[in-house]
């Protein structure tokens, strides 16, 4: 799990650098810090510890996510939410679901 962990968050990192311009400039902290939680959220889901009720924290972490780049005071606020929202959806729905549940557990 840390390397998993790890790997999706410098990868969620690197995406928001390669997508940062003059124009677009995502949430990397806020971003990476849902990421973090969004990944946990999943391994723990996957591994039994917790329902599907742990999600529902997403929902005001979102809400967040745009009350914070409303106020950053950015020129183009909503393609910042846009790409901040696309690597969270690219490496921290994607890939936790493809890595963690699809790895062979022994029990017993």
């Amino acid at each position: 799990m840390p390397f998993f962990f790890s790997d999706c968050n410098f990868g969620l990192e690197r995406v928001f650098q390669l997508v940062t311009s003059d124009r677009i400039q995502p949430q990397v902290i806020f971003g990476l810090v849902i990421g973090a939680g969004a990944f946990l959220m999943n391994w723990f889901f996957a591994n039994g510890s917790y329902t599907a009720s742990i999600f529902v924290w997403l929902i005001p972490a979102i809400a967040l996510l745009f009350i914070i780049e409303l106020y950053r005071n950015k020129v183009h606020t909503f393609d910042n939410i846009a790409m901040t929202l696309t690597g969270l959806g690219i490496y921290n729905c994607s890939y936790p679901a493809v890595s963690t549940n699809g790895i062979p557990v022994q029990t017993g």
